[in-house]
């Protein structure tokens, strides 16, 4: 298959947000605000949601997506890594459809507050020579190399206190895992646990849309982003 095929991953069960991909944000729910971002591509040639529960995999559908079935109960659990459910998808997408898979964009409902620029350039960097992925990331807002810890006492400890001289903005920037958009060609989900190396590019998205939505607290900043941006104004 030569365009690029999306993954949605998309459980039914969430324990920190319940329902988290058939809630609401900004009056849409989730997991279809990440439908419509992907649909928006015009270079994507299938949306696929990969879901265990009946009503995602309905709306996905009435919203143009593909469900390949439910999935296996052996994939739903809260502790099952990615990594098997894309493998999953993709082994049944090629099974049904007689294809190989090339591309695969894979994105959490969060993408929901990335754009289509944001895909867009994804995409670009994977196509660079020699890029097996790309992540979508956040930059740390203050050096991470400055960061502190509490020991078994509660006191409060530099972790490393060698960088204590030197100036903030000396220091090299860090990012975070924005736990949105994931950016590989086909090895790079198939056959990684043989892969010598992965040479991945980063993603860099804005502060206010990297945010990885796990918590009431980033639900709300998520919200925030959001309406903002419907309204036109950037939330920075």
């Amino acid at each position: 298959m030569n365009m690029p095929v999306a993954i949605i991953p998309a459980r039914g069960g969430s324990r920190r947000i319940p329902k988290k991909n058939l809630r609401p944000l900004a009056g849409v729910p989730l997991v279809v605000r990440a439908i419509d971002l992907l649909a928006r591509i015009r270079s994507i040639g299938m949306i696929v949601v990969s879901t265990d529960d009946r009503d995602i995999a309905n709306l996905a559908i009435d919203r143009g997506a593909r469900v390949l079935g439910l999935r296996e109960q052996s994939l739903s659990g809260s502790h099952v890594p990615t990594l098997p459910v894309i493998k999953d998808t993709i082994q049944k997408l090629e099974a049904l459809d007689n294809v190989t898979v090339g591309v695969v964009v894979v994105a959490y409902s969060a993408a929901a507050l990335a754009t289509p620029a944001d895909v867009e350039a994804g995409l670009d960097m994977l196509s660079m020579p020699g890029t097996d992925a790309v992540i979508s990331v956040g930059e740390f807002p203050h050096p991470i190399q400055r960061a502190l810890e509490l020991d078994a006492d509660g006191f409060a400890h530099f972790v490393s206190p060698e960088n204590l001289g030197i100036r903030s903005q000396d220091l090299p920037p860090r990012y975070f895992d924005a736990g949105q958009l994931y950016f590989g060609h086909r090895a790079y989900w198939m056959d990684r646990d043989s892969m010598t190396s992965v040479k991945r590019r980063l993603l860099k998205l804005p502060g206010w849309a990297a945010v990885d939505i796990d918590t009431e607290e980033d639900w709300a900043r998520a919200e925030f982003a959001v309406r903002y941006r419907q309204d036109g104004t950037n939330p920075e």
